[in-house]
This record gives structure tokens, C-alpha cells and sequence, in this order.
């Protein structure tokens, strides 16, 4: 089941089942090519797909980022909680201070 549609309330409700108790106050929900992402306390992220293309990409990009962690010294987002179909995940931001949007 992929997140047609997806608010700070949904968000919160499906991540208080993985044991992450948020308000929706607390969320900031972004659309972002077949995928939801949304901004947490705590320098995290949560990514939800929106299709099932959006699963295809979480993921992929998984994979590419345990792969790149697992073998580069250069900081990478890590995965913190995976949902068991995969359709959501949780990741830490890498700590830095840099805007890769304005680079």
C-alpha cells in the first residue's frame, strides 16, 4: 500500500506504530517525486512512497545507501527504522551545516 495522500496526522499516526510518538505539529510533510518526505525532530527524516514506483526508489536507495555506508568514510544518511513492506523509512540526516540546494 503506498501513501496517496499523506498529512502530518497520517504520518504521525503510522509512526507512532513504529514506536516514534509525534504530534503533527512536530512534522513537515513534502511531496517529492513518488514519494512523501517528512521532516521529524531530532535531524531525521521520514520517506513514504506514494506509488509504487515511490516503493522501487525507497528501496533502491536503501540499498545504495547501506552499500555506500558500509563502504566510504564520507558521511551518509543512515537508516534508522525500515517499515517490514518497505513503504516507509526513517533516516538520520548527515550532520553538517552545508545547503546542497544553494551549492
Amino acid at each position: 500500500m503506498a501513501f496517496e495522500e499523506l498529512t502530518p496526522e497520517i504520518a504521525c499516526e503510522v509512526l507512532s506504530k513504529a514506536d516514534l510518538h509525534l504530534v503533527p505539529a512536530d512534522v513537515q510533510v513534502e511531496a517529492r517525486e513518488e514519494r512523501w518526505v517528512v521532516r521529524l525532530p531530532g535531524r531525521r527524516l521520514a520517506w513514504f512512497a506514494a506509488s509504487d514506483e515511490g516503493v522501487r526508489r525507497l528501496k533502491t536507495e536503501r540499498r545504495v545507501l547501506r552499500l555506500l555506508h558500509s563502504r566510504c568514510t564520507f558521511g551518509v544518511p543512515r537508516i534508522i527504522l525500515e517499515d517490514a513492506a518497505g513503504e516507509f523509512d526513517v533516516r538520520a540526516m548527515v550532520a553538517s551545516d552545508s545547503d546542497p540546494w544553494r551549492v
